[in-house]
């Protein structure tokens, strides 16, 4: 198994050598160096008079551009390469989302400025990050930059990387004859906005109650991320105190706790981790993604995965998926099969936020008024397509993810 991805590969032999910065996410340089073997540099990097590629990778693109870094922040030699048009520059960002990226009209604006102010050529400067649908809507909103920008799959990647164990095909056809005593999964570890919601409808719904689900206290959650679910849900739905006689009843029950015992307190090495008793006793799985945000036509969108969609669809899950509106077209565009007629999956398409999330309460409740043994027999009628999407994953997607940043380097590189 690869152990980076894309640029950070830095055993592959590349056309052109790079040179890296990472910032954390406070935008501070915390790493600065020339990738690669002296060999790579003609011997050195502070005589080499070639072309290269600065990489700059990013926890927070905003942060890193207030930092100013093109100003007596980072190698001055780099700072002339530039100027002179012997370097490409990519800011790289493992996360994606339109509010901190390229795509905000503020930090667009920011950046084009300290190009210009460093006398660097728009012409050189890339941008990539896992917002899937980046590509157009950049396009959209800036038609006429000469900025390229990519997405890459880094979050579908990453979860192959780091998986504890693989279900196979045989594993789950094991099963078949086996009655489950749960309805679904849904792994909730850190709190955010939409999920206090979310997490609000499934107690409000006593459906928590038919599910494995875990999610945290504001006493005991995860480490150094406190947090009010009444604030959360308030923010949510705008308006103050929503439903708060539940929310309070709701405070006093938790935390929820899934299948591992102390998975608020430990540190989070849990995304790609497989419980295969907790997705074999459960018939589907409630994703609630990273984002879940309002589609407005004026402002610039994202369509965001990380790894637990792709661990629900290798584990043989049909899925409902609170994520942005599109989703599951763009994983349907990526190979995978989603699960309509079986789940009305509307709520896709549905730009208000709290109207999608109804809409997919609503079918979570549509499954849980089934007796477990009907729900057992929808589960199998759908086989080939949890088998389909299992495949899909290891043997397209991932070649896919692999292409992506080929084709990225390639256009950065020529």
């Amino acid at each position: 198994m690869k152990k980076e991805y894309g640029f950070s590969d830095h055993s592959i032999k590349r056309k052109k050598p790079i040179y890296q910065i990472v910032s954390d996410f406070d935008g501070k340089i915390v790493e600065e160096f020339p990738a690669g073997s002296q060999e790579d540099w003609g011997g050195g990097f502070d005589k080499y008079q070639g072309e290269y590629v600065l990489i700059v990778k990013v926890n927070n693109f905003g942060n890193t551009l207030n930092q100013e870094i093109f100003i007596d922040k980072i190698n001055k030699k780099v700072i002339k390469d530039l100027q002179k048009d012997k370097v490409k520059l990519c800011f790289y960002s493992e996360e994606g989302g339109a509010h901190d990226s390229v795509l905000n009209k503020g930090l667009y604006k920011l950046l084009t400025q300290q190009l210009s102010n460093s006398k660097i050529n728009e012409l050189n400067v890339f941008y990539t990050d896992s917002n899937l649908i980046i590509e157009e809507e950049f396009k959209k909103y800036y038609s006429k930059s000469k900025i390229r920008v990519f997405s890459h799959y880094w979050q579908c990647w990453r979860y192959l990387d780091s998986q504890n164990k693989i279900l196979s095909v045989d594993n789950f056809l094991n099963t078949k004859n086996k009655n489950r005593k749960n309805y679904f999964l849904s792994y909730n570890r850190s709190p955010h906005i939409h999920r206090c919601a979310s997490m609000l409808y499934l107690y409000e719904n006593k459906l928590h109650e038919k599910g494995i689900v875990s999610f945290p206290s504001e006493t005991q959650g995860v480490q150094g991320n406190q947090f009010s679910i009444q604030s959360g849900v308030d923010e949510f739905f705008g308006e103050d105190d929503y439903k708060k006689n539940i929310v309070d009843d709701l405070k006093i029950r938790l935390p929820l706790i899934a299948d591992v015992n102390d998975i608020f307190t430990s540190d989070n090495i849990w995304d790609s981790v497989v419980i295969e008793s907790s997705f074999f006793s459960t018939y589907f799985s409630f994703v609630v993604g990273t984002m879940f945000d309002e589609f407005e036509e004026k402002n610039p969108y994202t369509i965001f995965m990380s790894e637990k969609i792709y661990k629900a669809l290798t584990s043989f899950h049909p899925t409902i998926y609170m994520g942005n509106m599109g989703s599951l077209e763009k994983l349907r565009t990526m190979g995978f099969k989603t699960f309509h007629p079986f789940i009305n999956e509307e709520y896709d398409k549905e730009p208000n936020r709290v109207k999608r999330l109804e809409m997919i309460i609503k079918e979570i409740n549509k499954l849980c008024e089934m007796s477990l043994s009907e729900l057992h027999d929808l589960y199998w009628s759908m086989s080939d397509i949890l088998i389909h999407n299992h495949n899909v994953y290891y043997q397209t997607v991932i070649p896919l993810c692999e292409n992506k940043m080929e084709h990225i380097t390639y256009e950065i590189m020529k």
